[in-house]
């Protein structure tokens, strides 16, 4: 009997794909419909409109990637005006396993919520999403790269969402200047893809039907047709103001400033910033670097994320905005001269922005100008830098032909000039897709130009996806030892050649012992332009959710011996020995208000000994408004090695300790209060001073004696939102950091008095009130 429903079971599911497979989507054989009427937005699909609307509610379970259909009903209705779209989801299941918690905007955490996505270009070109929490709260964000998603960008949308006893509804409204729109002149076609996230089951469905791990995403949104409207241009007016007073030098200052948003188009946007207060009110995470590769920090501020995806193109990071208001250039002094005080960043006069769109040609134009700074120094004297100037133009023509291909064409170029000359960069980049979306191929070309001295690289990729949740990924690079792209973009190194294979097998779900399983395995071969191997690695991971909605994840990889050409700044390349390292985390079902984890990874040190890591954490939901996330990591290394001066490395015993605290309550729909506390504290024990011999290897010299040494950072921040009107807000915020630092011929400091001291001195103590208003 077990055998037969089994049997049956299989049956349907293979009647349920055929079926779907061969039915035409349902959004695509039902038109929106348009109206002239205005739709109030509170969670209520009441009005009258939404009777007649078209439904649409072809959705399948895509997370798992199994393609079954949904254990509850999901419907959709779309409706539009001269204003916007409206969108409204009901979500059918019973009110007890509606899981509905408050969040501070883009915050993703585990609840139920419904996402529109949207390609306005009607070609897979560009996107956005817009995700609605069960109760209200909000995040949004772009798509770019077919699949790549980032949420920073905000915009002025609506949504709203209301509980029933067997289902929970959301109504939406996006207004057509949100959008960037191709020009048309009588209909238009607009991408769409609902997807709903059920947190009781942690399953995605979707409608139309497709998983994130397909060959394409973006592109196989399903075609809606609109009648175009009338076009509206758009001016917004963003001023601010904020004064904050420095608790430590006893001073206040005061700013203000506007943005200012015009868009003559439907696909043009004009953005322009002047005197910008982009600070304050977001924390960078504390970092410690003691590595000779530079530390990403991502962008945070809104004027330079809003159109972002343009300057995005595959390989190198070209444009990296916290290049622009970053600490100015150094001034070259006399040896004997210093200076005194420090700058952290540099004041930004004014930036603009320029993106649209041209037939098949998409273009961007970005241009930021910063003041100049004027540095103290030891001998009563004062320096003044320039500021920099930034320039990064791009275009890309694309073609999509009727058999269902991709084809692109691209340039990049970018212009710094700064207190040590000016800088070039170039980039030509290339994107091919199949009809059949099974092949992809990119390819870029690097030169850049600085203070005369010229680089190149080249970067190409080969993806291959012959079946769903299946996909092989081929990596070449080659980068001189000149490529400098670090003026405005991101290199973390240059003098590279790189070979990278991937492998990421489809999920699986037919064990009795897990939910899914996805599983993969790459391979990572690097050298030097003078033939030093780098990096050889070999490593396979593994993703389990089990029945209890548990996660378990493991990855294994194993590093040859090499070279390290880095970590003497350029004193000279020393050999390194192989090593293995195993990684785990596990998660507890992260629908419950209490959910738990711990992740950590065991590794081999270079000179003998055990590197270690642990790192338990915990989320807790007080109530639905509330959420408190905290971490505790300990982190121990053996024969830890560190560059000292020239070609000398030492080694170090160290201990590390890294603690974090985030606490968001949501006081209603317009007001947050979000505390966020960060401390690092690290013990090195100093062992041996080594030098590296004609042979290349460290060797150890009792000349020489390592040090001991001993820092902590702590960095906190109380701060109160509340948003009186679409992206209007003011802030109240109240930030201090600290530091200690501690040098001992043999014994550091104690954990506890490195916490004691990076509390008492204050590297800073800032009370800051900003107010913006969007007219």
């Amino acid at each position: 009997m077990n055998d037969n429903c089994y049997l049956i079971k299989i049956y349907l599911t293979i009647i349920v794909i055929l079926i779907s497979a061969f039915t035409p989507n349902s959004f695509a054989a039902k038109a929106p419909k348009r109206i002239s009427q205005n739709i109030s937005i509170d969670g209520n699909i009441d009005e009258s409109p939404w009777h007649s609307a078209p439904v649409y509610q072809d959705f399948m379970v895509v997370n798992p990637d199994t393609g079954n259909a949904p254990e509850h009903k999901t419907q959709t209705r779309i409706l539009y005006n001269d204003d916007g779209l409206y969108i409204a989801i009901q979500s059918f299941q019973p009110k007890e396993s509606q899981i509905e918690r408050l969040s501070a905007r883009d915050n993703l955490i585990d609840r139920d919520h419904i996402a529109v996505m949207l390609d306005p270009s009607g070609k897979g070109l560009y996107g956005y999403v817009f995700n609605v929490g069960l109760g209200g709260s909000l995040s949004d964000g772009t798509i770019f790269d077919e699949r790549e998603f980032a949420y920073e960008w905000n915009a002025p949308w609506q949504a709203k969402t209301q509980r029933f006893d067997d289902r929970w509804d959301t109504e939406i409204f996006i207004p057509w200047q949100v959008l960037k729109l191709p020009a048309a002149s009588d209909k238009r076609t607009i991408g769409i893809m609902v997807e709903r996230h059920v947190a009781y089951l942690a399953e995605k469905w979707s409608s139309p039907p497709v998983g994130h791990n397909r060959p394409v995403f973006l592109s196989a949104f399903t075609p809606l047709e609109f009648e175009v409207v009338a076009e509206k241009n758009e001016l917004t007016f963003v001023p601010y103001f904020s004064s904050s007073f420095d608790r430590l030098n006893r001073q206040a200052s005061h700013n203000y400033g506007f943005d200012l948003y015009y868009q003559p188009t439907s696909d043009s946007q004009l953005s322009l910033t002047v005197s910008p207060d982009f600070g304050l009110v977001e924390n960078d995470e504390i970092v410690v670097n003691f590595s000779a590769f530079e530390t990403f920090v991502p962008e945070k501020r809104e004027f330079f994320l809003a159109g972002q995806e343009i300057f995005k193109p595959k390989g190198a990071m070209m444009v990296n905005t916290r290049r622009i208001g970053a600490a100015p250039d150094t001034p070259e002094l006399a040896p004997d001269v210093s200076v005194t005080t420090g700058v952290g960043f540099s004041d930004i006069i004014a930036a603009g922005k320029y993106t649209g769109q041209s037939g098949n040609i998409r273009y961007g134009v970005l241009s930021a100008i910063e003041d100049d700074t004027t540095f103290d120094l030891d001998n009563d004297s004062q320096s003044t830098v320039q500021g920099r100037k930034f320039v990064a133009l791009r275009s890309v023509y694309e073609m999509a032909t009727t058999q269902g291909s991709y084809a692109a064409f691209g340039y990049l170029g970018t212009l710094t000039d700064h207190y040590y000359g000016a800088a070039q960069t170039h980039l030509f980049d290339s994107e091919y897709r199949s009809s059949d979306d099974k092949w992809q191929f990119n390819s870029q070309l690097y030169m850049s130009n600085r203070s005369d001295e010229q680089g190149y690289g080249q970067f190409f990729e080969t993806i291959y996806s012959p079946e769903p949740g299946l996909k092989h990924t081929l990596r070449l690079r080659h980068i001189d030892r000149n490529l400098n792209l670090n003026d405005l973009g991101y290199l973390p190194r240059n003098d590279e050649n790189q070979l990278y294979y991937g492998l990421r097998m489809p999920d699986s779900n037919d064990s009795s012992q897990y939910k899914t399983r996805t599983d993969g395995l790459w391979f990572d071969l690097r050298a030097n332009n003078d033939g030093q191997r780098t990096t050889t690695r070999l490593g396979k991971w593994y993703r389990f959710t089990f029945d209890d909605l548990s996660r378990y994840n493991i990855t294994v990889h194993y590093s040859d011996r090499g070279w390290n050409d880095l970590n003497t700044r350029g004193n000279g390349a020393y050999r390194t020995n192989g090593y293995l390292t195993v990684w785990q985390r596990w998660q507890s079902d992260r629908s419950k208000p209490f959910s738990y984890g711990v992740a950590g990874y065991i590794q081999q040190a270079q000179q003998g000994g055990t590197n270690r890591n642990i790192r338990p954490f915990i989320k807790y939901l007080p109530a639905d408004n509330i959420a408190i996330d905290a971490d505790i990591g300990y982190r121990q290394r053996h024969n830890w090695q560190l560059w000292q001066e020239a070609d000398r490395i030492d080694t170090f015993d160290a201990k590390q300790i890294n603690m974090t605290v985030k606490s968001t309550w949501i006081i209603d729909d317009a007001q947050e209060l979000r505390l966020a506390m960060q401390w690092v504290g690290l013990r090195a024990k100093g062992k041996k001073a080594h030098r590296i011999d004609t042979d290349g290897y460290l060797y150890a010299t009792d000349e020489l004696r390592a040090d001991s040494f001993a820092q902590a950072n702590l960095a906190f921040q109380l701060r109160y939102k509340y948003q009186f009107a679409p992206l209007s807000d003011l802030y109240l915020v109240y930030s201090r950091g600290g530091r200690a630092f501690d040098s001992s011929v043999h014994q550091p400091q104690g954990f506890d008095d490195l916490l004691s001291g990076s509390v008492h001195d204050a590297t800073a103590d800032q009370l800051t009130m900003k107010v913006r208003y969007r007219f």
